[in-house]
């Protein structure tokens, strides 16, 4: 898919790598599931492949889901006007797509169980354009 393209994206972004905990020296962004060790502020992502639009474009919606154990809420939203300025709306070129375009979606303040710990959930939408349709056009 883009993982490693979006993965990159974030953590070489020096306003982003600001605003989130460091673990082993990088950005605490995280595809899928965050390590236990990870503390404070951290993402998680993950990409969903939805159906694809006919043959030439995929599909996907994108999960960051943040995770704050500081009483700043304030961070929290930096991040989120941080993801939303990185993402929407933009295309990259990846070694599979042509063009993935991103879209804002929704998002908002998830329960958790640790009370300590505030959940949000910002969602994005990418459609991708396949190389190997384009080239062959």
């Amino acid at each position: 898919m883009f993982e490693s393209d979006l993965y990159s994206l974030l953590v070489n972004d020096s306003e982003l790598a600001n605003l989130l905990s460091a673990f082993n020296q990088y950005p605490a962004v995280f595809s899928d599931v965050a390590p236990q060790e990870a503390t404070e502020i951290y993402i998680v992502f993950d990409i969903q492949e939805d159906p694809s639009i006919g043959q030439i474009i995929d599909a996907f919606t994108i999960n960051f889901d943040i995770y704050n154990d500081t009483n700043s809420n304030e961070i929290t939203r930096q991040i989120i006007e941080r993801l939303t300025f990185l993402l929407d709306p933009i295309s990259i070129e990846t070694l599979r797509y042509k063009t993935v375009r991103f879209y804002r979606g929704s998002g908002g303040y998830i329960k958790d169980n640790d009370t300590e710990i505030k959940h949000y959930n910002k969602q994005f939408f990418a459609r991708g354009t396949r190389k190997k349709w384009i080239d062959q056009l």
